[in-house]
């Protein structure tokens, strides 16, 4: 039986965020067994924050993806188009191309992936022009990918709730231990991590104060950060100085910088309790979180984007509100005084994971939905 041909627009690695860790899964995935899978790289491998700007090198880049778009349509007659749809004007300017060249030219099924939780506002605040080549766009897509149920409601204007499936992230991260760890629960000092871009809108400033008033009262509790400043030098970047500074406690929260692969596994083995107080506007469902879960941590975030879907309340973590420190602390504080707490909602957070977000199950549902958007009589 001859396998669909399917195009899959995307970046790989560098920088690493949402887009580029999903597409690097989904070509290591098992997709590859019930399609013919082919890749248009997207990749530009400059510091993040090139991404979206509108200079010559990411001008070049679209001009010469598009060529190769062209090239690929003509050569495979593709069944579909794969798409991780940005939520910025210049960026869904880009992609338009890669919806409407293989839809309008070729026929192909369009599939969509939004990859964060911005897009309706994007689409709100945007001009009436905008909005209506965004509309225009939009309704020659045959399925949308969201990761979450939150996310639904935008792409209601355009198609019918049937067509919009919902994938969450999963992860591929291999981390040896975790039954160990958690069969043999850690009575001694705890770790507390935050894995993320030290952006301030995933919170950074907020950890900081959280581990600042939670050392003055706790003595067995360790903090850690990994993750660079994606500029130096800013205002976010001398604040948080400025606090580690005034507080005399700089020393007991350690600054690991960027972290990956097994440097990163063996971060998140040792943690007992992942801390993200993400508020960021783009934030669909942080990856770091779902690595947190795989590695048997409670997990402490906020009531934003996707991210109380994925974290059960009460269950395998805390859910907070955005920038409530307050609250964050109380969170992290009752997790280091009640260990029996802590250690069943490190259980519940791992199990989760493995019922529903580890990487080929991710793939696989992105493969179905790629399926239904070929022959939506007959694949259910």
């Amino acid at each position: 039986m001859t396998k669909p041909a399917v195009i899959l627009v995307g970046p790989l690695p560098p920088p690493v965020h949402g887009v580029t860790i999903s597409t690097q899964r989904l070509l290591r995935s098992s997709l590859r067994e019930k399609l013919d899978l082919r890749h248009l790289d997207t990749s530009d491998h400059r510091p993040m924050e090139t991404v979206g700007a509108l200079d010559l090198r990411n001008v070049a880049l679209g001009l010469a993806s598009y060529w190769s778009l062209l090239k690929l349509c003509l050569a495979k007659r593709p069944a579909a188009v794969y798409v991780p749809i940005s939520q910025t004007a210049l960026g869904f300017l880009r992609d338009s191309v890669y919806l409407l060249l293989p839809r309008l030219l070729f026929g192909a099924a369009i599939v969509v992936h939004l990859r964060g939780g911005h897009f309706g506002r994007f689409y709100a605040g945007s001009n009436a022009l905008m909005r209506w080549y965004i509309d225009a766009t939009m309704r020659c897509v045959q399925r949308v990918i969201v990761l979450g149920g939150v996310f639904k409601p935008i792409f209601a204007v355009w198609m019918d709730d049937d067509r919009i499936d919902v994938v969450p992230n999963g992860t591929d991260l291999v981390i040896d231990g975790v039954a160990e760890k958690l069969d043999a629960p850690n009575r001694g000092a705890l770790t507390v991590t935050y894995l993320s871009n030290l952006v301030p809108t995933k919170g950074i400033e907020e950890f900081v104060r959280m581990a600042c008033d939670i050392l003055r009262t706790e003595g067995d509790v360790v903090f850690l950060v990994a993750g660079d400043w994606l500029a130096r030098g800013t205002a976010e970047e001398q604040n948080v100085a400025r606090l580690l500074d005034q507080s005399g406690l700089g020393d007991k929260i350690r600054f690991l910088g960027e972290v990956r692969g097994d440097a990163k596994a063996a971060l998140l083995l040792r943690s007992d309790i992942y801390v993200l107080p993400t508020y960021y506007p783009f934030e669909g469902q942080p990856n770091a979180i779902i690595e947190a879960m795989a590695a048997g941590c409670a997990v402490v975030s906020t009531d934003h984007a996707a991210i109380p879907e994925t974290v059960v309340d009460g269950e395998t973590g805390i859910i907070v509100p955005p920038r409530d420190v307050d609250a964050l602390t109380a969170a992290v504080r009752r997790l280091c005084r009640d260990r029996d707490a802590l250690w069943a909602m490190a259980k519940a957070s791992y199990a989760r994971y493995r019922e529903g977000y580890t990487g080929a199950q991710s793939s696989d549902r992105v493969g179905a939905s790629i399926l239904r958007a070929i022959a939506p009589a007959d694949v259910y």
